[in-house]
């Protein structure tokens, strides 16, 4: 017993070639936040002031992202909106910036937050571009805030 205790001991006393470990894992990849938000998103949740939006025009609204321009689809649309975006990563939360195409909205930018989380999209911006981007994500009664809740749609 006393041996193989000792055969034991001389084994872990016995130091580790690095050019035998195991190759360490690769970091889980992060795409960039314009990655992430490529695609088509369906509205789940519409609040604006504290006010859910009809359950027909949350349901009937879908997003769709490609490259750096979004289009918004509702019901009662003849065509789409359509609109460009920048995003701010570094800031927390994300903020995002959606300016309408369009000759009369030229002057238009409305600013806004954005998270991401898997399959979820939330955003959240002053109904109408008024002055002051939200610091969080929630819209209280009479605010002209806009809270949206976007499911991605399986590819």
């Amino acid at each position: 017993m006393t041996k193989i205790a000792v055969m034991l001991l001389m084994l872990l006393a016995i130091p580790v070639r690095p050019d035998r470990l195991p190759p360490p894992s690769a970091p889980p990849t992060v795409l960039p936040l314009l990655d992430q938000l490529q695609g088509e998103w369906r509205m789940t949740v519409g609040i604006i002031g504290g006010r859910n939006e009809p359950a027909d025009k949350v349901a009937s609204s879908k997003l769709v992202v490609k490259g750096k321009s979004l289009f918004l689809t509702e019901r009662n649309r003849d065509k789409p909106e359509e609109a460009r975006i920048t995003l701010d990563p570094t800031r927390m939360p994300a903020t995002i910036d959606i300016m309408p195409n369009g000759e009369a909205n030229q002057d238009i930018r409305v600013e806004g937050i954005l998270k991401i989380e898997g399959d979820k999209m939330t955003m959240c911006f002053t109904h109408g571009g008024g002055p002051g981007r939200p610091r969080s994500f929630a819209s209280p009664v009479d605010s002209g805030v806009v809270l949206l809740e976007f499911q991605r749609v399986p590819r």
